[in-house]
């Protein structure tokens, strides 16, 4: 079942990939796309969305530490249920997708760069997002 606002659905994944936390859903919800970018640089400041500890629509701030091969390495506090959240740059736009931190500190947090999404799991342009 998909909750979106007020508005659920059911909804069938159509692929996935465990180790980013990335999945395509089918659904009969009408839903708006997010704005996407490429690569943000290091320094830029970034938003975790999602919902930890089950607290639903949370948004922690930080910053790009580095670029790491596929991963955005960045300081925004994330919790379990953050996962599979967007991290979105200063100007509204997704440009990861979170998925692992570092119980040993909070400043050390994963989002995988939206480029993997053709890599893994749907056909589409790999450049589109460098």
């Amino acid at each position: 079942t998909l909750e979106v606002g007020e508005r659920t659905a059911s909804g069938n994944i159509v692929n996935w990939d465990a180790t980013y936390d990335l999945a395509i859903i089918e659904t009969t919800l009408s839903l708006s796309p997010l704005p996407t970018a490429g690569w943000p640089k290091i320094g830029h400041w970034v938003m975790a969305v999602g919902n930890p500890l089950g607290i639903k629509g949370s948004v922690n701030m930080g910053h790009v530490s580095n670029i790491d091969g596929s991963d955005i390495v960045h300081d925004a506090a994330t919790n379990p249920g953050n996962s599979g959240g967007p991290l979105i740059n200063a100007e509204g736009q997704v440009v990861g997708v979170l998925y692992a931190g570092y119980r040993n500190t909070d400043s050390m947090n994963l989002a995988v760069g939206l480029r993997m999404l053709c890599v893994k799991l749907i056909q589409c342009d790999d450049q589109q997002w460098n």
